[in-house]
């Protein structure tokens, strides 16, 4: 009951607030309810909660690396896609930083629905044109392995632009 009153509390002050600041309490707020009703094993309401996130999101205003956080932070609570869909924007900007597209590529490549294949490989070319030297690393025990080599596109980007 403590929650329904914080929120409702919210709710009260909200005019009084600046809307940025207000979308940003609230993302927090409904990162704090998805891991209450985790440990309540209440799923549909932590999936309430994670739904109620990603429409504050953009209203929060955050910056590339505070996105960054965000996407680590869905990934970790198993939300895959939605840390997919935090990421999008940025990686497909002209100068996304290599974590933006490191990260990316390595939850994408799990998710065709949400990234479709001609979407995936123009990210990672444009992630080989980018950061070369890096790109090479990405396919290492560390990050994603050797695995993604087995698609034959992915190995001639890889030969393409790798040394070794």
């Amino acid at each position: 009951s403590s929650a329904k009153e914080w929120d409702a509390s919210m709710s009260k002050i909200r005019t009084k607030l600046d809307p940025v600041l207000h979308a940003k309490v609230m993302l927090n707020f409904e990162m704090l309810m998805a891991d209450h009703y985790y440990d309540q094993g209440k799923t549909d309401l932590r999936e309430k909660a994670f739904k109620n996130l990603m429409n504050w999101l953009p209203k929060a205003q955050l910056d590339d690396k505070t996105l960054y956080a965000m996407a680590k932070y869905l990934a970790y609570q198993d939300q895959s896609s939605r840390a997919i869909e935090t990421l999008l924007p940025i990686v497909k900007t002209d100068r996304p930083s290599k974590d933006h597209l490191f990260y990316f590529l390595q939850l994408a490549r799990y998710d065709e629905e949400m990234v479709p294949r001609n979407l995936y490989m123009d990210i990672m070319q444009k992630t080989a044109d980018m950061y070369p030297k890096e790109f090479c690393e990405l396919f290492s025990k560390k990050k994603m392995g050797i695995q993604p080599l087995e698609d034959y596109e992915v190995k001639t980007l890889y030969c393409s632009s790798c040394p070794n």
